[in-house]
């Protein structure tokens, strides 16, 4: 994820816009799966806390395009 993160970082300081939305599109099989499959709110408190660490980290590769908030839909 770390990796992927400072990819699209890069990419987006080059202005490859389009595929630094690739790149992240790419997580989409990856997101689906860890919510089909894995108990985010687990009851152990140390699991709990790392996984919600990785969607924190899915959160900010997304947020380094910008503000997606400010699309109009």
């Amino acid at each position: 994820m770390e990796r992927l993160r400072q990819e699209v970082e890069r990419l987006v300081t080059t202005q490859q816009y389009e595929e630094a939305l690739t790149r992240l599109a790419s997580l989409r099989g990856v997101v689906d799966a860890f919510f089909d499959r894995v108990l985010v709110m687990a009851e152990d408190a140390s699991v709990r806390a790392n996984r919600l660490r990785l969607l924190l980290d899915v959160r900010d590769a997304v947020g380094a395009l910008g503000d997606l908030s400010q699309i109009p839909h």
